[in-house]
């Protein structure tokens, strides 16, 4: 359901479900808790699959913010959701979750 690849400063993950909500949402939870330490710069989430993604999906990528916290005087890593259906954007806005996770089309390119 998670691919992971360490690039340098980065995490870069990719998101292999049509859907993300309380249906699978725990196993998301698990993969989670054994991607690789930082620190990163940024973590990339690929959503390309996801074409639907409701509050619980959401909770866990939630779980995905907390577990890279800041370290002292450092950041936190940015969270960019790569190439998501404008649907599923929808719900990053409805939320406000903006403000945690930058939506962009392509995240390596910038």
């Amino acid at each position: 359901m998670l691919k992971h690849k360490k690039d340098h400063q980065s995490l870069l993950l990719s998101i292999d479900s049509k859907v993300l909500d309380i249906s699978n949402a725990h196993e998301l939870r698990a993969a989670i808790k054994h991607l690789p330490a930082g620190p990163f710069t940024k973590i990339v989430i690929d959503f390309s699959d996801v074409e639907f993604l409701d509050s619980s999906g959401l909770g866990v990528l939630l779980t995905l913010y907390k577990q890279y916290p800041a370290d002292g005087a450092k950041q936190r890593p940015a969270i960019i959701i790569q190439n998501s259906r404008l649907e599923v954007a929808n719900v990053f806005h409805l939320f406000r979750l903006t403000r945690v996770f930058t939506l962009m089309d392509d995240a390596m390119a910038s």
